[in-house]
């Protein structure tokens, strides 16, 4: 993997390639090590977006590689079953910093990630990042990538993708009793097979599934989905009826999927106007900033704060 100035199109050398060699040049000084040369988010989106576009696996239709050692010589990359999972977060984190800086820099890759995710989606409009294993978590996020793609560009077929995955879970999840019940909860698993019926006897984690909430008010919010709404306010209620999280928002577990899981579920109390679930929220955060911290998901748990806060 080099990094190297490249040209966007022909005769045109990306604007951003420049600044990428000059902040890849300061880091490998001493200096760097303690004192950044900027804080300014677009220098950091630049060389973030240079990294994404090239570490990638072209002998592999350009899968991302879920491990890596860029701190070791020679560096070490490896695949893992999470791989597939994480490609709409590229998807989604490429369009983002191309929105930031306006930069085209090797534009080319975005239609290959968007290539491996489309010939990963089935009929059903789910992602399977292997085949018969449809990921709650990766389905979020592939709503989440196309939603944006959606705003950003107006593609029909994003549109008709984010309807047709919106209408197969609304479909298939399992929710006991009345489905407009306000307490109504739905069952899916973590990891759908895509054909089985969702029943009862299903084994679920809600806290997992929480990832395909935040999509679901962000569409409710875009279009005026009911089946969208529906869906957030039964994964919400699963979640909470789990008992894994108190009355008081106090909590304790495997702080990744438990933090995004709370700024998801504040998201749904946000867009419904449920008090209630905002002071729980608060709760969680007062809880979670007491444990500790994870690396890269600690934001979450501020973010929580910023947002019940703004709503008060």
């Amino acid at each position: 993997m080099q990094c190297n100035a490249v040209a966007s199109r022909a005769g045109d050398v990306d604007p951003g390639a420049q600044l990428v060699e000059q902040l890849l040049a300061h880091r490998r000084t001493e200096k760097a090590r303690s004192q950044p040369m900027s804080f300014d988010l677009e220098d950091m989106a630049i060389l973030s977006l240079n990294a994404y576009t090239r570490a990638l696996d072209e002998n592999s239709d350009y899968l991302l590689w879920m491990a890596a050692w860029y701190d070791r010589r020679p560096l070490a990359q490896r695949h893992t079953h999470s791989d597939g999972n994480q490609m709409p977060k590229y998807a989604e984190g490429i369009a983002l910093m191309r929105l930031m800086t306006g930069s085209t820099m090797n534009r080319e890759i975005d239609a290959k990630i968007w290539k491996w995710i489309d010939d990963h989606t089935g009929a059903d409009g789910l992602i399977y990042k292997q085949p018969g294993q449809a990921d709650a978590y990766g389905n979020g996020r592939a709503l989440l990538a196309r939603i944006l793609d959606y705003r950003l560009t107006g593609s029909a077929g994003q549109l008709a993708a984010i309807e047709k995955t919106i209408d197969t879970l609304w479909d298939k999840v399992y929710v006991p009793g009345d489905r407009d019940a306000p307490d109504s909860y739905c069952i899916f698993p973590r990891v759908w097979d895509g054909g089985s019926q969702v029943n009862a006897d299903t084994k679920d984690w809600p806290i997992y599934n929480a990832s395909l909430i935040p999509p679901m008010v962000k569409w409710y919010e875009m279009t005026g989905s009911t089946r969208a709404l529906d869906l957030a306010r039964w994964m919400t209620n699963s979640i909470l009826r789990g008992g894994e999280i108190a009355e008081d928002g106090s909590w304790l577990g495997w702080f990744h999927p438990f933090a995004h899981a709370g700024f998801a579920m504040l998201e749904y109390a946000l867009i419904t106007k449920n008090e209630a679930l905002c002071q729980r929220m608060r709760g969680f955060y007062e809880s979670g900033r007491h444990q500790g911290t994870s690396h890269g998901v600690f934001h979450a748990l501020h973010r929580i704060a910023v947002r019940v806060g703004s709503a008060q």
